[in-house]
Formats: C-alpha cells, sequence, structure tokens
C-alpha cells in the first residue's frame, strides 16, 4: 500500500516549522541587560537608589560609605565595631545583600538580570 503526501501532512509540517521558529525566535536576548539599582536601606527609615550604571562613592549620614564601580557594589567604609560588612566584598547580581547589622544598614541589588540556582513549584 502506497501513502501519499497530501494537504493535511503539509499543513502538520508546517505548524510544527512555525512553532520551532517562534520557540527560536520569539525568546529575549540573553545577552540584554535590564538596568541593575543598588538600594541601600539605613536604620533610620532613609531609602538611597542608586544605578550600577554609573561609577559613584555614596556616603550616608551615619559613617557608612558605599562603593559602586564597573556594574558592582561594596561598604567601602563603615565606622562599625567587627567591620564584617566591609569584608564581605562586592555584591553584582539582583537579590544579592550586604548587611552591617550595628548600622541596621542594608545594600541590596533589587533589578536586573536574575540569575537562579532553582525553580520550585
Amino acid at each position: 500500500m502506497k501513502t501519499r503526501f497530501n494537504f493535511f501532512d503539509a499543513a502538520l509540517v508546517a505548524a510544527l516549522l512555525s512553532s520551532a521558529a517562534f520557540l527560536f525566535v520569539g525568546r529575549p536576548s540573553a545577552s540584554v541587560e535590564r538596568p541593575a539599582i543598588v538600594r541601600i536601606m539605613s536604620g533610620d527609615g532613609s531609602v538611597t537608589l542608586s544605578s550600577l550604571d554609573e561609577d559613584r562613592v555614596l556616603r550616608l549620614g551615619n559613617g557608612f560609605v558605599v562603593e559602586i564601580k564597573g556594574r558592582r557594589a561594596r561598604v567601602l567604609s563603615s565606622d562599625c565595631p567587627k567591620k564584617i560588612c566591609e569584608h564581605s566584598g562586592w555584591i553584582s547580581r539582583a537579590g544579592e545583600s550586604l548587611v552591617c547589622a550595628p548600622k541596621k544598614t542594608a545594600v541590596s541589588i533589587i533589578s536586573g538580570d536574575k540569575e537562579y540556582d532553582a525553580i520550585t513549584r
């Protein structure tokens, strides 16, 4: 018995090819970066927002200094006793934070490309 390629076979092949093309072309490019923002929350309730795109040094009124350089942020200096926040190093990805408990101050990156280590339902 000989089978023939008919209209429905062609429609099925076209639908599969267009779906495959949509999956590859319709996705956002991984190289597109969204702007990243550093949020500094102080113990007195004040919030400072700054872009990671501009290199700068932010001096807060409580003796806390944050450096933003090369799309990364760190605590440059603090007059807290053990200086654990200074030794924590740089943060650069959304969701990362630095906390200084004695100063009640937190530095966080709140937007930008998030790197997931797991996804659960």
